[in-house]
């Protein structure tokens, strides 16, 4: 429990390097677009019950964009 404690207050107490801060704040702005250009398209299939409207490219996208997001 000690070695938690020790491990959170030094995290708190060093403050993050630029490019750490900047990686902190691109990657909340990728999440936030992320999930604002996904919303729509979950929406309109959820209405219609059918996952017609993914196209096979879309998803090929989606998954090429995630495995470079991986490297």
């Amino acid at each position: 429990m000690a070695s938690v404690a020790v491990t959170a207050f030094a995290a708190l107490s060093s403050t993050p390097k630029v490019e750490e801060a900047l990686s902190g704040i691109f990657g909340s702005i990728s999440l936030t677009a992320w999930i604002c250009l996904l919303l729509p398209q979950l929406l309109t299939n959820f209405k219609s019950q059918s996952a017609d409207g993914l196209s096979m490219g879309f998803l090929i996208i989606w998954l090429i964009g995630d495995v470079t997001n991986l490297m």
